[in-house]
């Protein structure tokens, strides 16, 4: 997990990621108030985690500061991230309702900000995990060879596009 610390105008200004037992330190960070965002990778176990801002927020504004002061050592700054649902399908060709084997990268959006995301294998198959229980829009976006875009059920923009509910935390 990254976790990651904003200064008081929403500037990342500095990141630590945990070690496998979920510790971190900052070091380093001058005497201010900061927002921290614990953040999980898009992939493998952790990816199915929803990240958070402290203390149990869901947003960078919502976030609880923290004051950091000087050169002591602040502790307790901690989160308890809940497993989130998820959205799975299959990607295929328009023309023969075929698996499309070009990876694919999968964003789900909800009020048009990317809440996670995740790529289709060759088989066409897709999951992008972590999600919170809500509704979003599906984006599917293929780098190569044309950097083409689709939305779930064929919609022609994020705007049209039809609402999936993610089946919120496991």
């Amino acid at each position: 997990m990254s976790v990651l610390f904003f200064d008081k105008n929403g500037i990342n200004v500095s990141y630590a990621d945990s070690d496998s037992s979920g510790n971190y330190s900052s070091g380093g960070l001058p005497a201010g108030a900061y927002r921290v965002e614990f953040e999980t990778p898009h992939y493998g176990d952790a990816g199915k985690y929803v990240g958070q801002f402290y203390s149990n927020k869901t947003s960078l504004a919502l976030a609880t500061p923290v004051n950091v002061t000087g050169t002591n050592q602040d502790t307790g700054i901690n989160a308890i991230l809940a497993k989130g649902g998820s959205i799975s399908g299959e990607v295929v060709t328009l023309a023969k309702g075929r698996p499309w084997k070009t990876p694919r990268l999968i964003f789900t959006i909800s009020t048009n900000t990317v809440v996670n995301y995740g790529w289709s294998d060759f088989t066409g198959s897709y999951q992008v995990a972590g999600l919170p229980a809500g509704n979003y829009r599906v984006h599917f976006y293929n780098t190569c060879p044309n950097n083409s875009e689709d939305y779930y059920n064929k919609k022609p923009s994020l705007a049209v596009a039809d609402l999936v509910r993610g089946d919120g935390p496991q």
